[in-house]
This record gives C-alpha cells, structure tokens and sequence, in this order.
C-alpha cells in the first residue's frame, strides 16, 4: 500500500506540474504554484497518517513573483523624495541604487536627484525575479522678480507688472493670466489691489510671489488766487489755495502750504508764482499767477480759437510788445499806452468775397478785430485791455409772428472797424446829389451788416405772412415797395417789431457812411469792383440785364466783404436825414439826423433794377433824396453792433 501510495503521489505530482507549466505559460504562475503546494500537503499528510508508512517525494522550489512595482509620485522636485512600494512573493526583495533590503507592501522613501530607474530583484530558492520603476526629477520653480512699476498710481493710470521666473509655467491672477518669464503686462486698477504670480512646475509644487499696487486720488487745484494782483512798491498780496489728492507747494520759496491756507507775499520785483499739487504717485496738478509790482496791463485777446493774434502794444520811451495770446505786461512806465490790433488770416477758410463765383477781396477768411486801435493810460495801477476778434459771420433766426417755434434765418458779415474817404470829386458822383465835399470817416468798431437786403420772408416772419408791400412776389426776392416810414415807425415799423422779436441786439439801419463804406470794401475806385462798369452784370441786378424784374437775393457775386446786391435789385434806405452835400457830416460813422425836427428827405443808396439805362447809378458814391413815404423800388438792410456775448 505504501508503495501505490507513493507511486500515485508522484503521478499526481507529475500531473500538477504540467498543469502548473501550461498556467505559467497563461501569466498565472504565482496561483499555480500555490494549488500545486496546497495539493502536495494534502497528499502527503495523508501518506503519512495511512499505515505501511513511508515519505512522499519533495517538490521542487517556487519561483519569486513581483505583482507591482510603483512609485507614489513622478515626477518630483529636486531635492524632494517620493516613496516606492513593492508587492511580491516567493523570495526577498531588494532595490539598488542604495536603498536595499525591501518588504512586500512597505513603502520605502527614496531622494534621487536625477532622473533614476529603480531595479526590485526578488530572489528565492526557485530562481529571481526584476522589475523596474523610474521617478523623473523636474527643477523647482523659483521666482526671481515680479514687481508692478510704478507700485502707486493715480486713479485712471496704469502700471506695468513685470516677471522673471524659472522652473515652471506663471500665471498671474485678478484675471491677468498666463505669463512666461520676462514678459510684462499693463494694468489699470480701480482699487488698493495685490497681484499674485504663481509658477508651478511638472510635479505640481508652486512658488508665489505678491505685488501690491496703490491707488491714490488724482491731484486737483480747485483755486489759486492773489489778492491783490498788483502791489506797489513794498506791499503784500495773500496767495490763497484750495486743493485735493496730494500735497502743495508754492515757488519761489518752496512753500508747503494746506488747502484752505494762505500766504503772505511780499515781492520786490513782478513775480511769477507757480502752485503745485503732488500726489503719492508722483502726478501734478499746476497753476500759475503773477503778482505784479508797479504798474501793469493784462491784455485779454478772445475768438481766435486755433489762431494766433497779432497784437502790438506800444507806450512810453520806445515799449513796444507783439502779442499773439492774451498776456500780462509788467513793469511798465506810467503813460499812454496804444493797442494795436491787426486783421489775421484764417487759412483754412475761403474769403468772404469769393461766395457765388466771386473773386474780390482776400482769398482767405479775414478775421477783423472789434477794435482796431484803443489807447489806455496807465499811471501807479494795473489795467486791463479787451482785444476781441468777434465772428466772421453771424447768423440768427428769426420767430415767425404767427408761431414762434418757426423761425427764418437771416445772415450778417462782420464789418472791420477802419476809415475811408468818403464822397467823391468826381462830377458823375454828384450827378443826383452832390458827394461833396470828401471827408475821411473812421469807425472805432466793428459792426455787422446784412449780407443781403432783407427778403419778403423775413419781412413777412416779423409782420405778418398777411403783410407784404412788395409788387414782385417770392420768398427769396427783396422786399420792396417799402418806405422809410414803414421801416421806422415806432412800436408798429419793422425795425420796432423786429427788436422786440430778437432782444438784446440793436438791429438798426446803417448809416449812409456805413452803406458806403461797406460797398466800397476798402476800393478807392468808381465801383467796387473797378473804375468802370464793365464787369456790372457780374455783381448786381441793373436795367441792363434785370428783365424789368427783382430777382432772388444773393444770386450776383458778393462784394470783397461778401456783401451780396450791395448796388442793384432794388434801391436801399440808410437811416440818415437827406443833405444835399457833406458840409457838417459827422466823421465818427454815424447817421446823420438833423435835431430837434429831422429834415423832409432821406437818403438811398445802391440802384435798383430799373432806375434808368443808367450804369453810373452804381458806382460807389452816388447817393439820392427821398422822401420817407415813398416806396417806388425801395427795400433796405439792416446792420447792429458786435453782440457782447457772442
């Protein structure tokens, strides 16, 4: 029986050993090898408790078996460790690279400081088994700069954040993003706000960095005043400031002055004084002032927006001073002292008198000054001098007298102030009533004239769509069939109507000076646009080519001021009384009236469109009587003083 017993025994060995084999061969080793044990014990625990004794043959060693090698993290920051667990059987384990002896299951910590592929043998009495594991070693992230230039900003500006890092990828947060080193980026925080860089490597470890940025309120200068501005020789004046955002300082003397304070200056001399206010950020709010000692004048020079001015200020022992902004003169002699102010040339604009295919006048839009002379006199004060280049045009509408929220423009030219010679030795000026004798003129300001006579519409907007003289009939043509009386009635006449239409402007009629003054233009000769009449039709409507009819306004070519039918279309009433002469006319430009009765007659000016075949009726110095009732081909346009306020 002992002898079957063992022979069955080693057959059924036999038979797990292939069965173990052909496992193998199926990557189930380590589980074959323990069916194959189990197998054994039982078998020869059961021949060694049967009688007729005897021992069972011993089976050959297992082989080691590794089921997983790992590494807890890879990869890892140099100079950080990372663990390695093993789980095997059959034999004992070891890793090289200096760790040695290993337990299945038991982490082992390790610290390469390179890229390094751990070996794990397991040896056992059925032969040795190897597996590998790497653990890659990645840089850590430093950072080396990160700033935010300037750290303090006044509200609105911008600072740079700039960055240096290695050993990683940035980002920048409070929505900045993504940076790599060296790059910058402009931000604009409303607020006190930190940024922070953080780098982050391949093995997840981070380096930050944080870069404040403050916020501070601009600088502003609500006021900066000396009282007074002009001193005499050894007296004071108080600077006064008020401010926000920063703190101020005054020069000369580097006074650190509170907003709200004061200072007391006493200078020897006219001096400059510069107050500035500097915020935490380094941004500046300035005024400037002078405190002037002795006498002074401050010269104020408006509308000439985009231009320069030219201004000459002339005085005692040879001053002279050109001018082309407004500007403080210090320092000055007691004396007379003379403003000259000069026309400028706006380049970027036509000349007035080349509308409708005119040629007259200045190429470019003449800017004329409201005065051109003016003289002040200066003795132990200050003074101050207006120098005021009023619009080239000028235009208004006027409220219609049945519904006021409709309106009819009508359009002035700007008048320059000057002189001429008015009236003519020329026997054809006298022809209808004398021009005699010539007399210099000279107007000390500026005006504005109608550019053309005034139309039917804006005689019908002041009076009435109802009220309309005219024999011809068209929005557009001249009003005509208007008498002086019609015009100058007070409370019911068109100009008394028309300034309580339109307050606060003056609207008047010209003077006869003015009339030819403005058609003249600045010319000396017979016409205004030459010494004969060969070029008339060009510029008025005349007998000669009217067909016995007014026509539109504006639609001849405009005089050098850009004055339209000046001469032509129909005759035009001034305000002054009728003389037969210019004995006694008044020199200053205005009208000349006759006190305390006015005289019978009043003037015309300009022709009409059917006074005769005469072509002479236009030149520049003929004048007529009439008498104020009569209408016959008689309109008119009105001028009024520069406006103050315009």
């Amino acid at each position: 029986m002992s002898h079957l017993r063992n022979l069955i025994a080693g057959t059924f060995y036999n038979i797990l050993v292939d069965c173990r084999d052909l496992l193998i061969q199926n990557q189930l080793r380590g589980i074959a090898s323990m069916a194959l044990a189990g197998v054994l014990c039982l078998t020869l625990s059961c021949g060694s408790s049967g009688s007729g004794g005897g021992s069972a043959p011993t089976p050959p060693p297992s082989a080691p078996v590794i089921t997983r090698l790992t590494a807890a993290k890879s990869p890892i920051t140099i100079g950080k460790s990372t663990t390695i667990t093993a789980v095997f059987s059959g034999g004992s384990g070891s890793l090289d690279h200096g760790v040695g002896t290993i337990t299945s299951g038991t982490p082992v910590n390790i610290s390469p400081t390179v890229d390094t592929t751990y070996t794990l043998t397991v040896t056992g009495s059925g032969g040795t088994a190897t597996k590998d594991v790497t653990v890659t070693i990645v840089a850590a992230p430093v950072i080396t700069a990160f700033t935010a230039a300037p750290g303090i900003i006044t509200v609105g500006h911008g600072t740079v954040l700039a960055c240096a890092f290695t050993g990683g990828t940035g980002l920048i947060d409070q929505g900045v993003g993504a940076v790599t080193s060296g790059d910058t980026r402009n931000v604009s925080p409303a607020a006190n706000l930190t940024y922070r860089l953080t780098v982050t490597n391949a093995a997840g470890d981070s380096a930050h960095l944080d870069a404040g940025v403050l916020v501070v309120a601009a600088p502003v200068i609500t006021h900066f005043t000396a009282t007074p501005s002009s001193l005499a020789a050894g007296g004071s004046s108080l600077l006064a400031c008020a401010f926000t955002g920063g703190t101020g300082v005054i020069t000369p003397g580097d006074h650190a002055i509170a907003s709200g304070g004061t200072w007391s200056v006493s200078p020897s001399a006219t001096t400059e004084y510069t107050f500035a206010v500097t915020n935490a950020a380094g941004d500046t709010d300035t005024r400037k002032l002078t405190v002037s000692v002795g006498n002074s004048l401050a010269v104020a020079i408006t509308g000439l927006t985009g231009l320069n001015a030219d201004v000459t200020v002339t005085g005692p022992g040879s001053y002279s001073q050109h001018l082309i902004a407004a500007q403080t003169l210090t320092d000055l002699s007691d004396g007379d002292y003379t403003i000259t102010s000069a026309t400028v040339t706006d380049a970027a604009q036509p000349g007035l008198g080349r509308g409708t295919g005119g040629t007259l006048g200045s190429e470019f839009l003449q800017r004329y000054p409201l005065k051109s002379v003016q003289t002040i006199t200066i003795s132990g004060s200050s003074a101050m001098a207006a120098v005021d280049y009023p619009p080239a045009t000028l235009t208004l509408q006027i409220p219609t007298k049945e519904n006021a929220a409709i309106t009819v423009p009508i359009d002035f030219v700007l008048v320059p102030a000057g002189s001429f010679t008015m009236g003519s030795n020329d026997p054809i000026d006298s022809t209808w009533w004398t021009a005699t004798p010539t007399h210099t003129v000279s107007f000390q300001e500026a005006f504005y004239m109608g550019t053309t006579g005034i139309t039917q519409a804006q005689w019908k907007a002041v009076l009435g769509v109802t009220n309309n003289p005219s024999f011809f009939n068209g929005d557009t043509l001249p009003v005509e069939q208007v008498s002086w009386d019609m015009i100058r009635n007070p409370g019911t006449g068109f100009l008394d109507q028309f300034n309580a239409a339109l307050t606060g402007y003056g609207f008047r009629l010209p003077s006869e000076a003015e009339y030819e003054y403005a058609c003249r233009a600045g010319t000396t000769t017979a016409y205004f646009f030459g010494a004969d009449s060969t070029n008339l039709s060009t510029y008025a409507w005349w007998s000669g080519n009217s067909g016995s009819t007014t026509h539109a306004v504006g639609t001849k070519a405009p005089n050098p001021w850009g004055l339209y039918d000046i001469i032509g279309n129909v005759w035009q009433w001034p305000e002054d009384d009728g003389h037969n002469g210019y004995t006694g006319a008044p020199v200053d430009g205005s009208a000349w009236v006759d006190t305390p009765t006015r005289a019978r007659g009043r003037v015309l000016r300009g022709g009409s469109w059917d006074y005769y075949p005469y072509d002479y009726i236009y030149r520049s110095a003929i004048r007529l009587n009439g008498w104020p009732e009569n209408t016959l081909d008689c309109g008119f346009r009105v001028s009024l003083p520069v406006p103050r306020t315009h």
